[in-house]
């Protein structure tokens, strides 16, 4: 019987379990309807990292990310390692565990060559107690030297060969039915074909997709352009300008963040600043306001210092239009939220 996912219920198959086509397919069809709808929401972008960083003269390196691109998840290119493994300018970006069985610590040595490591790129990193040898996903930054003078687009895209799905093209053949003692002479002969046939299950059991780099089918590559384009089949990553043989400017004004839908609800924001007036029709209230551009005298009721909340009164003198309803705190909301976002 297949196993149930926790938070959706879909059917998945651990080793050992009896295969169902119905199961299968009902699994699939589900996460392929339902990832449709989700990208659909949230469009093109970066979800985490791919920040551009200065290094010298006209040199940058990208930091490992991923995001959206053209309707699929796309990250950095990356090898598996143990953590055993990793050496200086490595970069962890994940644990891929497919058993669930933990694997050993790492002993006393192997700990702190891996937390040297680690600290090159996170000073502030200091566990405690063991560390698990996780099998992780290892990401070395990207580096490129851009020419002088010039104001250089930074893309990342899906490489032009890229498939849906891991092609698997190494994945080995089938073993086929277990040999019959009753086949064969001597028990010698049907052991020489019982070992060929159980090194086919281990090579089978012990198959790892990720060791073969054509089966990383989310890896992307990056690209530069002197021209800024907006398209579904790549995300702009910032637009550097170098001038003087140096680095002078990183620019990511542009950027779609997907991470908490940022760019989603600060172009919201924008549109409703700028479109948005307020004002009353009787003879004592204020002329209507453009937020983008007109001030009002207020006063200040009170002020959160921790979370830059603030709440000011409007001053009552005569009977008004003005309601003071949910609409009024959805934009006070967006506005602040505006502001955080700048």
């Amino acid at each position: 019987m297949p196993q149930k996912t926790q938070n959706y219920k879909l059917d998945y198959f651990k080793q050992g379990s009896y295969y169902s086509s119905l199961s299968d397919s009902r699994r699939f069809v589900t996460m392929d309807y339902n990832i449709e709808s989700y990208i659909g929401i949230l469009g093109v972008g970066i979800i985490s990292g791919w920040n551009i960083e200065s290094l010298y003269e006209l040199n940058i390196q990208i930091t490992p990310g991923n995001g959206i691109i053209d309707g699929y998840f796309s990250e950095s290119q990356y090898v598996v390692k143990q953590r055993s493994s990793m050496i200086a300018g490595d970069r962890e970006v994940g644990v891929v565990n497919e058993d669930g069985i933990p694997e050993d610590s790492l002993t006393v040595s192997e700990r702190a060559t891996y937390v040297s490591v680690v600290k090159l790129y996170n000073p502030s990193y200091n566990p405690v107690g063991d560390i698990e040898n996780a099998y992780v996903k290892v990401v070395i930054p990207t580096a490129i030297t851009l020419n002088n003078n010039t104001d250089t687009y930074i893309y990342a895209q899906r490489p032009t060969n890229a498939t849906s799905y891991p092609l698997l093209e190494d994945y080995p053949g089938p073993a086929g039915n277990p040999p019959n003692r009753s086949d064969y002479n001597t028990y010698d002969e049907y052991r020489v074909y019982l070992d060929i046939y159980n090194a086919k299950i281990d090579a089978i059991h012990n198959y790892k997709w990720y060791d073969n780099q054509d089966n990383h089918f989310t890896s992307v590559e990056f690209v530069t352009s002197s021209l800024y384009t907006k398209s579904s089949s790549k995300v702009l990553l910032g637009r550097v300008v170098t001038r003087n043989n140096e680095v002078t400017k990183i620019d990511i004004g542009l950027v779609d963040n997907l991470a908490n839908l940022e760019s989603e609800i600060k172009r919201f924001a924008t549109e409703f600043l700028t479109t948005h007036k307020h004002g009353g029709s009787k003879s004592y209230d204020p002329p209507k306001i453009k937020l983008e551009t007109d001030i009002r005298n207020t006063s200040l009721k009170t002020f959160n210092e921790s979370n830059g909340r603030v709440v000011y009164n409007v001053l009552e003198r005569d009977c008004t239009s003005i309601s003071l309803d949910i609409s009024i705190h959805i934009l006070l909301t967006l506005v602040v939220m505006g502001k955080q976002l700048e």
